[in-house]
């Protein structure tokens, strides 16, 4: 499979690699918008987002913290990595104006298989529909999840797309919930 790069900007694919590139990121999984526009080529994406599924508390949070502060000329929030959390929110790149937001966050165990392209461990796109399932059941979904879902059904039955939602969330997501996600 070949990645669909022209959808994310050229800062946002060097910053990608950079991190991948890095055994201190090894434990981390590119999902979420980016990660499915980088295999449907169906709409652009600004952002990076990397979960790991690995113990809670185990984040080399100090090593993550030099890496970014030495490999990018600008970063923002790295201070926060000195704090324990279930994830981070930060920013890097060239300037002020010219960065990516980058979110690191625990997860709960993949349910499907990772897949490694182009050195980038990338989410199954079922694992996606199930999150992004889950997202349109919180209090504000954003109109680019609804998109995302549209043409993942292009793809995927719903009713496969609910219950990879459901066994993902088990906890906290239902079908009802789901159903109710698309009448906010």
């Amino acid at each position: 499979m070949n990645l669909h790069y022209e959808t994310v900007s050229p800062l946002l694919k060097e910053t990608l690699q950079k991190l991948v590139n890095s055994p201190i990121f090894k434990d981390f999984t590119l999902i979420g918008g980016t990660c499915l526009s980088l295999q449907l080529g169906h709409r652009r994406s600004i952002d990076i987002d990397l979960f790991t599924d690995i113990d809670y508390g185990t984040m080399n949070t100090k090593e993550m913290k030099e890496f970014i502060q030495r490999s990018f000329p600008y970063s923002e929030n790295t201070d926060s990595l000195d704090t324990s959390a279930l994830g981070y929110t930060l920013y890097m790149g060239d300037s002020p104006i010219d960065k990516i937001k980058v979110d690191f966050f625990y997860t709960e165990k993949f349910i499907f298989p990772i897949q490694e392209i182009d050195h980038i461990r990338i989410a199954d796109i079922r694992e996606i529909a199930a999150m992004k399932l889950s997202a349109i059941t919180e209090e504000e979904p954003r109109q680019k999840d609804f998109w995302d879902i549209h043409e993942l059904n292009e793809k995927y039955s719903f009713k496969d797309m609910i219950d990879w939602g459901i066994k993902r969330n088990e906890w906290s997501v239902t079908e009802e919930g789901i159903l109710n996600g698309f009448q906010k």
